[in-house]
């Protein structure tokens, strides 16, 4: 029963990735994660151009996709509280 869980759970994992990919490439997502654009002036500051090549990102960050992933934290955390609460309760 154990190996069947653990191969139910990998499979999960490899499916919710698909799914959120397909997620990603959606005109939707777009629209809801890329608002309050805030770039990073890499030429003003030797050492902020420094520490952002070092990180391989383009300097521009949007404040939607912080809020998008903080929402489905949430949403997650939720769920997880109201399974744990079913389980004990039973």
């Amino acid at each position: 029963m154990g190996n069947i869980a653990i191969g139910m759970i990998i499979g999960l994992l490899i499916l919710g990735n698909a799914i959120m990919n397909l997620i990603r490439d959606s005109f939707f997502y777009q629209v809801i994660t890329h608002w309050g654009e805030y770039s990073i002036r890499t030429g003003a500051a030797k050492e902020a151009a420094d520490f952002v090549s070092e990180l391989h990102v383009s300097g521009t960050f949007y404040f939607g996709a912080y809020i998008c992933y903080g929402v489905l934290v949430i949403i997650y955390f939720w769920i997880s509280c109201w399974l744990l609460d079913r389980k004990v309760g039973v």
